[in-house]
């Protein structure tokens, strides 16, 4: 089922999804439910009666044709769209269509504008994809185009965090340090964990202690323990970056063991985290008879619908499609790290304009090769923590809005409690990264001279995290 020629002519900045898996239907209700006249094309390989009644309803054009093929994409008008979302469950399918995309961009008419592409890959594909050439290659930004490649697990854990991060609660149950339960195996787990461990410095917050649950959760912390070795605890403090990773072993029935938690510290938040989401469920009701207390669980419900998620009995659903994948949500968990990047490009723009103009990442964010935007998204991400820890806390899941009563300086500790926190926050990001201590900085050998405590930096390196923070602020408020 293909557009008539009347439809084809008439398509100009529209936005083709090339899939109809879960991730494309929630994108496709976000995009309809956000502008009801957004035209939208979906390319699909095989298009089935299920889809044609989906794009009939969603008022969809469907275009059968390979979303690995530039004579597909160029049947889909990609000449005059303004965006193409890649969100095959297939890594492998989704580079092929950013390879074909690249082949006709030459097509698009000069005053058409960048494109924007969404690339889904697997969290394993982006950590390894970055470190290989021809992959940076694909995905660099340039004049034409503007990808935007995403994991779903790391964008869910983004996403939660910023919608109920635990140490709000902790902090509001007297706990001084968070203890995260995470239960079932997926890649979920590895993405709540490493996201956590990245923004997790607060006030004088103890590091946080992860115990995974689950029929092979010792197996499981083997691989993350071996994947990420900073995961098992440093020999100095400034190699730490939790307090612990702990495996507690059940039944497939989540039968936790009489007494299995009782020595570690006291549970902040559980979540279930399996593929399963009726295990999920199950799970944690199981785990609340078990454990008792107020601590809160979460139940990811990825298969599951924001309109149609049954009654929880006081179980908090997250993870479902219509909550994350949606272009202006994307948008909006980008926004901190966008500043981020804005503010220290302003202030090299003053300090070395030569610099400034031509280093490849200090360029503007649409022109941001991807390497150097993971780098701000850490930042952006832990700028909420370190506002709540001064006394300016903000509403979850609620963009980040600030005001002239935002104080950095006043009192000195203050200011000193933000540069402690900002360098936790850096050093555990590297550390997870595999950098470490080096006298002299080595990007090659992931070598840095800052990977100390902080009480063994240099006094400038302790001033400059506040006034950064400073200018993100300024940025924001300006936006």
């Amino acid at each position: 089922m293909n557009m008539d020629e009347h439809e084809y002519n008439a398509l100009h900045g529209h936005i083709i999804v090339c899939s109809l898996n879960r991730q494309g239907r929630a994108f496709i209700a976000n995009l309809r439910r956000q502008d009801p006249q957004q035209p939208i094309v979906a390319l699909l390989r095989e298009a089935e009666t299920q889809h044609a009644n989906f794009c009939e309803q969603q008022r969809v054009s469907l275009v059968s044709g390979d979303v690995r093929s530039a004579s597909s994409l160029r049947e889909a008008g990609l000449a005059r769209a303004k965006a193409i979302i890649a969100c095959s469950y297939s890594t492998a399918t989704n580079l092929q269509t950013a390879t074909a995309v690249r082949q006709i961009l030459g097509e698009r008419a000069d005053n058409a504008g960048q494109l924007n592409l969404y690339l889904a890959l697997s969290a394993t594909a982006l950590r390894e994809g970055l470190e290989s050439a021809s992959f940076r290659q694909l995905l660099h930004p340039d004049s034409r185009l503007n990808p935007y490649v995403y994991s779903e697990e790391t964008l869910l854990a983004r996403w939660y965090f910023n919608q109920y991060p635990p140490h709000s609660w902790a902090d509001r149950y007297g706990q001084q340090q968070v203890h995260l339960v995470l239960a079932g195996s997926s890649p979920l787990v590895e993405a709540l964990v490493c996201q956590y461990a990245k923004i997790s410095p607060y006030k004088a917050f103890a590091p946080p202690i992860f115990t995974l649950l689950g029929v092979d959760a010792e197996q499981q912390r083997q691989v993350l323990v071996a994947r990420y070795p900073a995961l098992a605890n440093g020999l100095t403090g400034a190699e730490q970056v939790i307090a612990g990773l702990y495996a507690v072993e059940c039944d497939e029935a989540c039968q936790l063991p009489e007494g299995e938690l009782e020595g570690a510290a006291p549970v902040t938040a559980v979540l279930c985290c399996s593929h399963d989401d009726d295990w999920n469920a199950r799970c944690a009701l199981r785990l609340r008879e078990s454990l008792g207390g107020a601590a809160p669980f979460y139940v990811y419900e990825g298969h599951g619908s924001t309109d149609q998620v049954e009654d929880l009995d006081g179980l908090v659903p997250f993870g479902m499609p219509e909550q994350v994948f949606d272009l202006e949500q994307l948008a909006a968990v980008e926004r901190n790290a966008r500043a981020v990047h804005d503010a220290y490009r302003q202030q090299m723009q003053v300090a070395d304009p030569q610099a400034a103009a031509t280093a490849e990442g200090l360029q503007p964010w649409e022109q941001l090769p991807e390497t150097y935007r993971a780098a701000n998204r850490r930042a952006g991400d832990h700028m909420p923590v370190k506002l709540a820890s001064i006394g300016y806390p903000l509403e979850a899941g609620k963009p980040l809005t600030p005001s002239d009563s935002i104080v950095l300086d006043e009192p000195p500790a203050r200011r000193e409690l933000l540069s402690r926190l900002e360098h936790r926050s850096w050093r555990y990001e590297r550390l997870l990264n595999g950098w470490c201590y080096g006298a002299v900085r080595d990007n090659q050998q992931r070598l840095h001279p800052s990977i100390v405590l902080w009480e063994d930096l240099p006094e400038s390196e302790r001033q400059k995290d506040v006034e950064q923070m400073k200018n993100v602020l300024r940025v924001l408020q300006d936006a």
